[in-house]
């Protein structure tokens, strides 16, 4: 949005800004929370189109950062390390023997969709260090992920008689004749 100027824009709405985050935050933080929110209107203004309703533009960002506020304030506290340990695992009793089944697909896949893969899924690397690892963007590391997870589907569905529950989740998996992944 042009010819609009980010001080004035404070001048016209700053206290009422403030009010309305104070009644979400509290005194202590609407200070902060007010320069953050201008901040991010200065920076985004030019992107805004002609005609927008600028009011309720600069309030939806008031309100999404006193959101933010709030869950960074939330207090957390580390579990005792004795009702940890009797913490179930949350992995399938299958889980080794289906990540075992899966390497062999995996490996059969085009060398940077099975890296991608083995890091990424079977190895719990997140898809931004695995980015930051072989040299590309966050974007392209999530493209590449997403990539190497269709063909691995495409590969399964082409080997594999599957069965799915509502959630997405394989209920049953039959080989088919022919198979020569595993």
């Amino acid at each position: 949005m042009t010819g609009v100027d980010t001080a004035a824009l404070y001048r016209a709405h700053g206290d009422r800004l403030r009010r309305f985050l104070a009644s979400r935050v509290g005194e202590d933080g609407a200070d902060d929370l007010l320069q953050e929110v201008f901040l991010k209107v200065h920076l985004h203004l030019p992107e805004l189109a002609e005609g927008a309703h600028l009011r309720g533009w600069i309030y939806q960002i008031a309100r999404n950062a006193a959101v933010d506020h709030q869950r960074r304030r939330r207090p957390t506290a580390e579990l005792p390390a004795a009702l940890a340990e009797d913490l179930p695992d949350d992995r399938s009793p299958w889980h080794d023997a289906i990540v075992a089944g899966l390497r062999h697909f995996v490996d059969a896949l085009p060398a940077p969709d099975a890296e991608a893969l083995r890091r990424v899924e079977l190895d719990g690397e997140s898809q931004i260090a695995f980015g930051r690892a072989v040299g590309l963007s966050p974007s392209g590391a999530r493209s590449r992920v997403q990539r190497a997870r269709r063909r691995l589907h495409d590969a399964l569905r082409g080997c594999c008689d599957l069965t799915f529950d509502a959630y997405g989740t394989v209920v049953t998996c039959c080989e088919e004749a022919g198979c020569r992944a595993g």
